[in-house]
């Protein structure tokens, strides 16, 4: 057995210590220890419960051979173009700090806070708008409304300010009003913020719109020197400092509790953020169709875990590949492609496991 993140996270409760606080070897080793006495005392309750397997075909998912295995496949899929490095906003766990695949998302239904507050027009009159994530104003880059939102269709164009010397290096934030079909004119105001990243939507209006970049959240979790005075503090503790910023500045026009969808690393049940980190992925976005395909070849039961399928393939986005902070995993080369092509022929040559 063996499973890498789940593994580290069972292994420093029992411990008692972070993987970063040790030395990887030292970590490791109790990784491999503690995971083989799990292994022997499943094996022992299995044994009792008379559970009829040939016991020599025990095998673990990060022994030697699997490592070899899992290799190998990478230099195909490097060798083929459907792996490849590239810097660009990643799904990121700033508990495990490490970047994470869409696969390992959980989505989970909270109690969130919807505050409706107001930037500034330049002809001083306001436009509001809704959020449940006030800490990344710091981070706003564009205001979006829908071009056919006849409230907002004289505003596309111009630009809208806030006073941000509470929570941000910048006096004053100003961005500018942009028009998406992607704005939803029935939810909140129908004007929204465009932050670097508060979701895929985000991502998308970056990339879509050419917007600069800004980093509220760091690798840790905690806010950047981006956001001025609240530089340091957590995620929600700067949530709270916003709001009463904004209170304090009588923007706030309203709030409500709603039940909002927030995407939660698997793993250790953190929301996770959208980051701007070098990472690895696998490009399978152009196979969607044989995925779908293939699952309408099988025998589903119940019938609609089918459609489920479905659903799920449809929604892939980029998967990503890199868990760069966990130390029980298997080591590919880091760094340039020319790298990476050194590596696959040492892999080739010697037909073993390489250490990286």
């Amino acid at each position: 057995m063996g499973n890498g993140l789940p593994t580290e996270r069972f292994v420093e409760k029992t411990i008692k210590r972070k993987a970063t606080e040790m030395d990887r070897a030292d970590f490791l080793a109790q990784c491999f220890k503690l995971t083989q006495e799990a292994e022997d005392r499943f094996e022992s309750i299995w044994r009792r419960l008379s559970l009829s397997v040939d016991w020599n075909y025990r095998y673990s998912t990060l022994s030697p051979e699997a490592q070899q295995t899992s290799q190998w496949s990478f230099i195909q899929l490097y060798r083929s173009g459907r792996a490849y490095a590239q810097v660009a906003p990643t799904l990121w766990c700033p508990d495990c700090q490490t970047a994470i695949a869409q696969a390992e998302l959980e989505d989970k239904a909270l109690p969130t806070l919807f505050t409706t507050f107001t930037f500034r027009l330049p002809d001083g009159k306001s436009l509001p708008i809704a959020t449940t994530r006030p800490e990344l104003l710091p981070a706003c880059v564009a205001i979006f409304v829908h071009p056919d939102d006849k409230r907002y269709t004289h505003l596309t164009g111009q630009e809208a300010a806030i006073d941000s010397r509470a929570f941000s290096a910048q006096a004053t934030i100003q961005v500018p009003i942009l028009a998406d079909e992607l704005v939803d004119p029935l939810k909140g105001s129908g004007a929204v913020m465009c932050c670097t990243f508060g979701d895929s939507t985000d991502v998308r209006w970056w990339r879509t719109h050419h917007l600069p970049l800004r980093a509220a959240i760091g690798r840790d979790g905690y806010m950047t020197t981006l956001t001025g005075p609240l530089a340091g503090l957590t995620i929600m503790a700067a949530r709270k400092q916003i709001l009463q910023s904004l209170d304090e500045q009588a923007l706030i026009l309203q709030q409500e509790t709603i039940e909002h969808t927030v995407g939660l690393h698997e793993r250790c049940g953190t929301p996770v953020e959208y980051l701007q980190t070098r990472q690895w992925f696998i490009r399978v976005l152009d196979q969607k169709g044989r995925f779908i395909e293939a699952g309408r070849q099988i025998r589903w039961k119940p019938e609609y875990m089918r459609s489920r399928y479905e659903h799920w393939v449809e929604n892939l986005q980029w998967i990503g590949v890199s868990h760069v902070s966990a130390y029980l995993v298997f080591r590919f080369p880091p760094g340039h492609a020319a790298h990476v092509a050194h590596y696959c022929w040492l892999h080739e040559r010697n037909c073993r496991l390489i250490r990286v």
